[in-house]
């Protein structure tokens, strides 16, 4: 529900209760892959850091397939962006201030992001794109999970944190914010954290 993979419909039964009537499930491979997964990781032998959320890797792969929809691919099928247009676009839309910390949280659970310099001055960043949608879809479903386990229920009316619209601009009411807020001067915002 939540995460927009499935719904749920209930009914009143004649005692005046509320039953689960029924549930429609909309990406049934993803949660079949998802499952074999975390059997696979979870049986391992050894910590398998996959399956442990790092809401750090989760926040930067989740940038990394949604600037990288439409890229250019080469014959190994691996995704090819300027590295200026990648930190422009972490840094304006999400709010990451991109670094070889990132990479090496990504590096570390298992996503691997190579960054080559060429002669004539730029930089190219490249990455398995089908992976890292595999692997944020896998990381949000576990961080849901973490989520739940933690609070004892799940919260449907729980917002996603925003990232600004333009550079210094409130999502909400558009008033001017720092890159050190945390919270919108003018409405009292919640922004999202710096990474």
């Amino acid at each position: 529900m939540k995460l927009k993979m499935a719904e749920y419909n209930t009914r009143k039964t004649e005692e005046g209760e509320e039953e689960l009537a029924d549930v429609k499930l909309f990406q049934v491979q993803l949660m079949e892959d998802f499952a074999e997964f975390y059997q696979y990781h979870l049986f391992k032998g050894s910590r398998a850091e996959a399956i442990f959320v790092d809401p750090l890797a989760l926040k930067v792969a989740k940038a990394l397939t949604e600037i990288s929809a439409g890229a250019e691919v080469d014959h190994k099928g691996a995704s090819r962006l300027d590295w200026g247009h990648v930190l422009n676009e972490c840094k304006t839309k999400y709010r990451i201030d991109l670094k070889n910390l990132h990479l090496d949280a990504l590096e570390k659970k298992g996503l691997f992001v190579k960054r080559q310099s060429f002669d004539d001055g730029r930089v190219q960043l490249s990455f398995d794109r089908t992976e890292f949608v595999k692997m944020s879809q896998y990381w949000a479903i576990l961080y849901e999970i973490d989520k739940w386990n933690e609070k004892g229920v799940v919260d449907l009316n729980e917002k996603e944190e925003v990232a600004t619209g333009d550079s210094g601009e409130c999502p909400q009411c558009r008033g001017k914010v720092e890159a050190q807020h945390k919270f919108c001067p003018a409405c009292g915002f919640r922004l999202q954290a710096a990474a």
